[in-house]
């Protein structure tokens, strides 16, 4: 799904230009009251939409040395999961 508009950032204001891992996540007022009113639905919405429940990694060389990076969410201990999975449920 692709979306243009003028006022995308009025609705997403963490949508700016830049790389998205060097901008600050701050939500605005309005934001935080409802992740506060629904906060099992953010995470599921966040779980559904880009994450895992698994630590992906890759390497780089960065300055002739080959680096580990890990990235996403990993959920291992048994009770985390069963609330994951009472609250999240499985990934589409």
């Amino acid at each position: 799904m692709k979306v243009y508009s003028k006022h995308v950032h009025c609705l997403f204001p963490q949508h700016a230009p830049g790389k998205k891992h060097e901008r600050p996540i701050v939500l605005e007022a309005w934001q935080r009251a409802i992740v506060d009113a629904h906060p099992w639905d953010f995470i599921r919405g966040l779980i559904h939409s880009d994450g895992c429940r698994m630590t992906n990694w890759t390497t780089r060389v960065v300055a002739g040395e080959r680096k580990r990076y890990e990235y996403n969410i990993s959920v291992a201990k048994k009770a985390s999961v069963a609330l994951m999975d009472t609250h999240v449920g499985p990934k589409h």
